[in-house]
């Protein structure tokens, strides 16, 4: 998501971290167990699965910009620790314990409170139009001067030294190519070079705020800020790979953005402004029906 120097909070009731750890406990059970035996699981503990199915979607949840290899290799850990914990727990017997049920039990509430508003906004609320976004972006774009610099770049990360100093070669005559046609050569390049060609194209097209970028890769992070625009890195060795990035584009903290930089952004705003009034509507109208039949009562 993209930051400006301005934030939206949302309606819905907040949940604190130590209730949302302990509904896991009451959640798990014995942990993800698949409905077949023919079910692929890339994880087991005792009788919890973590399918295929399910890291595919935690992966497509997890942030852009990270070695899908490693970020696999994350998810499968951070699932593998977490049914260790939530199964010994239960073993011991915790979840039967008076205070942690009255908090689970306070916890569900909360839970059927979101499931509820949730349903309500499917029900209810329209997507912003591009009209919409365009018209908000235009009346408010002063207050989404950036907070960080926003970075466009073209990224390769490749199998063997080799192919990294091939792709360094070709990211380098980028620079005698049309800007018209430059993202096109480069989507080429990637495709036959590197091996995540699917992260190179969203980088290659998109301006993203430099915080974003190599959060578990240092080196990359460096070059990231030692690179100037229009120039390429040099060959990086990290985590038995090879990386070469070139700068396509810098923009500075304090610069006006695009609409495109920030429009994920733009839509979440407009989203939970959405979704506030209609938290309001409900909760107004739920009142008035439950003062209607007598079965609200206030007293001093």
């Amino acid at each position: 998501m993209a930051r400006s120097d301005s934030s939206a909070r949302s309606a819905w009731p907040s949940v604190p971290f130590g209730l949302w750890m302990l509904v896991l406990l009451w959640w798990a059970g014995p942990g993800c167990v698949s409905e077949s035996a023919d079910v692929p699981y890339v994880a087991r503990v005792g009788e919890a699965e973590l399918t295929q199915e399910d890291l595919q979607a935690s992966m497509i949840e997890a942030a852009i910009a990270i070695d899908t290899s490693l970020m696999r290799e994350q998810i499968i850990e951070r699932w593998v620790e977490n049914e260790l914990l939530v199964q010994e727990a239960r073993r011991r017997g915790l979840h039967q314990l008076p205070e942690v049920r009255r908090r689970m039990e306070e916890n569900e509430r909360s839970l059927l409170i979101s499931a509820l508003l949730d349903s309500l906004y499917v029900r209810e609320a329209d997507p912003p139009s591009p009209a919409d976004l365009g018209v908000y972006f235009q009346s408010n774009r002063d207050r989404f001067r950036l907070v960080e610099p926003y970075l466009n770049i073209f990224y390769v990360t490749t199998a063997t030294a080799e192919q990294a100093a091939e792709a360094q070669r070709a990211l380098q005559q980028l620079s005698s190519v049309a800007d018209s046609a430059r993202v096109d050569s480069f989507l080429d390049l990637s495709r036959r070079l590197g091996r995540e060609p699917d992260l190179a194209a969203r980088l290659a097209t998109a301006h993203l705020p430099a915080s974003r970028f190599f959060p578990v890769h240092p080196a990359l992070r460096t070059a990231l800020l030692e690179t100037a625009v229009g120039a390429t890195s040099e060959v990086i060795e990290e985590r038995s790979a090879f990386h070469v990035l070139r700068m396509e584009n810098r923009a500075p903290a304090g610069a006006l953005p695009e609409l495109d930089w920030i429009e994920a952004d733009l839509r979440e705003r407009l989203d939970i402004e959405e979704r506030k009034q209609i938290y309001r509507r409900s909760v107004q109208g739920l009142r008035a029906a439950a003062e209607a039949r007598n079965r609200l009562e206030i007293r001093p």
